[in-house]
């Protein structure tokens, strides 16, 4: 029997990005998004409608506590108002070249409804993991 996986909570930091989001904790995320290359990310979709409705993307820093940002989008700013400008900040941050982004499924189609968030073709490169996790099950199973 393996002992429980559990991750302290001093590893991560839970943000939730949406109009009620402070602009001094968006500086601060911008301050950390400039130094982090990696990052994993997961979109959720409305149950009615199956319209894109939250992009969470976990950063990967070299030293901890990663960010857990979760963009609530039927939930941001105006888009004239400075805020919103500062989270497309984030965005181009996030996704800008040689940054590498880690998902299940192909990203690129689910971000797809988001084109208005994201620079567009996503400048990082985007590596989808599901199709690599059999051969890595099957490998862990042996050790």
């Amino acid at each position: 029997q393996y002992p429980a996986f559990h991750v302290h909570s001093s590893d991560y930091e839970l943000v939730f990005i949406n109009n009620n989001t402070s602009t001094n904790t968006i500086n601060k995320l911008l301050n950390h998004v400039g130094t982090c290359k990696q990052y994993a990310i997961d979109t959720e979709s409305e149950r009615t409608n199956n319209q894109l409705s939250l992009i969470q993307i976990n950063s990967i820093p070299i030293e901890a506590p990663s960010r857990v940002m979760l963009f609530g989008l039927k939930h941001l700013p105006n888009q004239h108002s400075q805020k919103y400008e500062k989270i497309l900040q984030l965005f181009q941050l996030i996704f800008r070249l040689d940054n590498e982004i880690y998902s299940w499924g192909d990203m690129q189609r689910e971000l797809e409804p988001g084109k208005d968030l994201i620079i567009w073709p996503i400048p990082a490169t985007l590596n989808n993991i599901q199709p690599h996790f059999p051969a890595w099950y099957n490998w862990a199973r042996t050790q």
